[in-house]
This record gives structure tokens, sequence and C-alpha cells, in this order.
């Protein structure tokens, strides 16, 4: 697995920070179910057990102290049963948290539930982490909110972290979470493309270079197996 900056990046779409054993992860938006549900369209009722499984698998391989959740916690508005849930299940993973609230949540640290919630971001060694959808702090920084895909075809693609010297785009955690095509967007061409492929996080170099790399066909992105 890559190393870049003192962080892993896992296929499970969470970064760990290694000198703190600390996990990071954005844009879970619980509750999508129930609002597509209140919207009148027949899904089943979200299971959270089965939506933190792969950070459950995470903190057992990683040996993870810490759970740093990077905004929109919920899809739409504050959940306090469901929050005080995942507080609960924190808990009982044997984990400190901290929740910096997004544009989806704002009023959480309204809401009776129990998780530390850090509104002006929180540090993970010299990193700040922040959601991201506000103006971003001087100095090193971890977020989401942009929710970054890699798209070529109407048929290939995946999520991706974006990678730059003293700033780290975390992959929405959420499979329902809608991604943006960052192939031919300007302001990450000097960012690295790392796809999640499976149980695989793929290196495939600057974006601006991308398509140049892809068009290439038979070069093999560096591969970073997953433990």
């Amino acid at each position: 697995m890559l190393v870049h900056n003192e962080w892993l990046l896992t296929p499970a779409r969470i970064a760990v920070h290694l000198p703190t054993a600390t996990a990071v992860l954005a844009d879970l938006h619980l509750g999508y179910n129930d609002a597509r549900r209140r919207d009148g369209e027949a899904v089943p009722p979200a299971d959270l057990t089965l939506i933190l499984a792969p950070l459950r698998q995470v903190l057992f391989t990683q040996t993870i102290q810490r759970v740093v959740i990077a905004g929109d916690l919920f899809e739409a508005g504050v959940n306090a049963d469901l929050a005080a849930e995942l507080a609960s299940w924190l808990i009982a993973a044997g984990v400190e948290s901290a929740v910096v609230p997004g544009n989806h949540d704002r009023d959480l640290a309204n809401t009776p539930h129990g998780l530390p919630i850090h509104p002006d971001g929180c540090m993970v060694g010299r990193w700040r982490v922040v959601h991201g959808d506000g103006r971003l702090p001087d100095g090193p920084v971890v977020h989401g909110h942009e929710h970054p895909r890699v798209r070529w075809s109407s048929r290939v693609g995946g999520p991706c972290y974006l990678v730059g010297e003293e700033r780290i785009v975390l992959p929405a955690f959420s499979e329902d979470a809608a991604g943006v095509n960052v192939i031919h967007t300007r302001k990450w061409r000097k960012y690295r493309c790392c796809v999640i492929a499976e149980d695989h996080v793929l290196d495939f170099g600057e974006l601006e270079t991308l398509r140049k790399r892809l068009d290439r066909g038979p070069e093999r992105p560096r591969s970073m197996k997953h433990d």
C-alpha cells in the first residue's frame, strides 16, 4: 500500500495516519436510504453495522486508536438516534473519535449523541482535518466534500484519492454518494490520482498526464496491495 506524507491510503476509502494510528474518513451520508424512503422509493432501511463494515476491517488490520470523520456524517439533516448508535459503535470498537461537521450536518453540535464535535477542524499530527466546503486553512490539510472519482468511459472508473504535497482529498465513504469526475478539473491537475479498484489502490500519477498514460494502453499503474 502507498504511504504518502505519513498517510496510508486504503481501498476502504479511509486514510490512515500512521504516526498517530488515526483513521480518517469523510462523507458517510448516513440516512441516505431513509431520505429516499421519505421520497416514496421502495428501499430497505440501512444497517449501520453493514455500512461500517469496511471501517471495522481497517480498525482490525491497522490497530487504529482514533477515528476522525471529516464531515457530512448525515445525508439529510442530523439524526440523533443514528448519531448515538454510531457513538456506541465506536466505543464498543475501543477507539477514540472526533467529528468535524459538514454542510449536511451543521446542527450536529446542538444535538445530544455522545460524539466529540470539532467545528473548526481536528488536528491529526501536523495535519488539520476539515470537511472542505469552506475556505481551507493554511498548512497541511485532509478533507472530503469533493467526492472525487475518475471516469474515462461510461463503464470504467472508480472513487479516488487526490494527493498533493500538503493536501489529501478523500473519496466519499458512502457508496451512494455521487462522485465528481476529476479528470478534466483544472484545479486538481497537479495532484496524483490514486484510484480504488476492488481491494487495490492504483496510482495513475498526476491528473495532468492521466489521459496520456491511459491512452498508452499496455502500461499498468503501480499497484498498492491491501494487506
